[in-house]
Formats: C-alpha cells, sequence, structure tokens
C-alpha cells in the first residue's frame, strides 16, 4: 500500500476516521491466520527483527488498517516514534482487521497500546474496547471507518482528545496477499 485517503469527521462526543486504499485482492479469510499458526508462524515473529526467519512467510494474511495516536500528546515537543511509540511515550492503537468483518462472533475494531516495537501491543481491557467501525470493499478499494468517544475513563492509559484539538496521528496498513503481518505493513510518519 502506497498510498491511503483519510477523512475524519467529529463532533462534543467523539471521533470517526474514514480510511481508504487501493488493494487488489481481498485477504478476509480467518483461515489464513489459522494456516500460518499451525505452519509455526505467527505475527510476534517479527518483534523485535524485522525479518528473522523470511523463508518461512506465508503468502496470505488478513488485510488490516490502524490508527495510531500519542497517549500523551499534549505540550510535548518530542513524538514518540511512529513505530508503536517508545518506552516513556505509548500510543493508542484503533486496528480494523478484514478477517473480522466477516465474523459476528470477534470486534471490528479493537484498541490496544504499544510502548516501542520491541514487543507486540497489547490489547486494552474489554470495558475499555471502546472503538468500533466497518468496512467495505467496492472495485478494488477498501474503505474503513473506526469511531470512537473522545474521552474515555481511563485518563492515564488511554488517548483523550478534544473537538478541535491539534493532534499528531499516524497511519498503518497491511496487506495480506503480500505477506504482512506484524512488523511488516506499509507505515506512515506522524501528521496532524
Amino acid at each position: 500500500v502506497t498510498d491511503i485517503s483519510v477523512r475524519v469527521a467529529f463532533n462534543e462526543d467523539e471521533i470517526a476516521f474514514r480510511l481508504a486504499w487501493d488493494d487488489r485482492f481481498a485477504d478476509t479469510l480467518a483461515v489464513d491466520s489459522a494456516l500460518a499458526l499451525s505452519e509455526g508462524y505467527t505475527a510476534a515473529d517479527t518483534y523485535p527483527v524485522l525479518f528473522p526467519d523470511g523463508e518461512r512467510v506465508r503468502g496470505w494474511f488478513p488485510d488490516a488498517a490502524e490508527i495510531m495516536i500519542p497517549v500523551n500528546h499534549e505540550n510535548t515537543l518530542v513524538l514518540p516514534h511512529f513505530v508503536y511509540g517508545n518506552v516513556g511515550q505509548p500510543v493508542d492503537l484503533w486496528r480494523w482487521r478484514a478477517e473480522h468483518e466477516y465474523d459476528a462472533g470477534e470486534p471490528n475494531v479493537i484498541e490496544m497500546r504499544a510502548d516501542g516495537a520491541d514487543a507486540p501491543p497489547e490489547v486494552h481491557d474489554s470495558e475499555s474496547q471502546l472503538a468500533s467501525g466497518g468496512a467495505a470493499r467496492l472495485d478494488g478499494r477498501w474503505t474503513v471507518v473506526i469511531r470512537r468517544p473522545l474521552r474515555t475513563e481511563d485518563t492515564t492509559g488511554e488517548v483523550q482528545l478534544a473537538a478541535g484539538q491539534l493532534v499528531p496521528v499516524a497511519f498503518h496498513v497491511w496487506e495480506g496477499a503480500n505477506g504482512e503481518t506484524g512488523l511488516r505493513m506499509s507505515l506512515s510518519s506522524w501528521m496532524y
């Protein structure tokens, strides 16, 4: 994925991101991830070394997209690293996965937190899972909408937003047909 189109809408209560990108293949099957696990390959294999066992990479994983926002973005001149932040500068992640779009038992969007690329992101507690979303694929293009309340009850561990506030944000996209999973992804630098 070389280009992503992003639109944002917000009101006094919540924010919504609309992400769109071209992808020739719709990689949506959970069976792809199950097969990868049975073959001994997991997304965690890319931590902390980016390409540990290149010959074990499979060709298919689910497509996914992620929004990343620094937890402590106010009054700071130094931004976290754009690949999952760094120690002392955690980031909030809101991740959509194509395989969950078609599985009624799984949420479409999960919220996570990362403190650097040396370990996989940690999933927020179930009561903190406030993000929701959905996707559509038409003419070789994914369109994903992810929404979340601006404020949450966890004021220290999750990003808190305010209407009209200038906030740094970055994006990650995984193209499953390209063998992308874990740290193998397309990514952006910080934008406001």
